[in-house]
Formats: structure tokens, sequence, C-alpha cells
């Protein structure tokens, strides 16, 4: 895969003439991937601690729910990451 065809479904802009929703794609160059992909494993480290964690606490009580969708999360926004930084290290 070639740099310029990495591309990430970000937008959702209203169609103007209608209702409907059209998807628009977002060209990232490799500082922006590094940058994104980054963000992304700081964000499943703090989530990982707040939802998963946290559940484990006195205080908080363990809500099985919240630990699961927290384990769904971390999980999903690591692979997204590693599968940026693996885009940046093959272009």
């Amino acid at each position: 895969m070639q740099e310029d065809d990495f591309s990430i479904f970000a937008c959702l802009t209203e169609d103007r003439s209608s209702t409907k929703l059209k998807g628009e794609t977002l060209k990232l160059d490799q500082k922006q991937r590094e940058s994104l992909s980054k963000a992304l494993f700081n964000l499943s480290g703090y989530a990982f601690t707040g939802f998963v964690i946290a559940q484990f606490l006195p205080q908080a009580g363990f809500r099985p729910w919240v630990f699961i969708g927290g384990l769904v999360f971390v999980v999903i926004t690591m692979v997204v990451a590693t599968l940026l930084a693996k885009e940046e290290k093959e272009g």
C-alpha cells in the first residue's frame, strides 16, 4: 500500500440537496499517522486504567459492563494504533 493510498473514513457531511450523509476520506501523511498512532496508544492506556483497573477498587464496585466495554475499547484502540504504526513503517 502506498502512502497516498492510506485513508480514514473520518468525516460524514450532510449533502445540501438531501438529508443523506455521504462519507469523505481523510488522507494522512506519515507524520500525522505517527502522531495519531501515539495518541491512540496513550488513549488506550488511559482507558485501561480508567475502565478496567478502576473496577477492582473497593470504592468503585465491580460493574461487568463497564469492565467489558473498557476492554473492548482498549482492544479496538490498540489495533487501530498498531495498524497506523505498521503503515508508517511500511510507507
